[in-house]
């Protein structure tokens, strides 16, 4: 079955943006988050 979309450079582009903008928004989640739970510990 042929999908009804073509996948094209501009929709790889965006795809590209968005998983680059993901793992920054979870790089600093991750960073605020790690010497919370450390203070939390000891």
């Amino acid at each position: 079955m042929e999908p009804t979309y073509d996948i094209t450079s501009k929709i790889l582009q965006l795809v590209g943006s968005i998983s680059e903008k993901t793992g920054e928004a979870n790089t600093l989640l991750v960073g605020k988050e790690s010497p919370q739970l450390r203070k939390q510990n000891k």
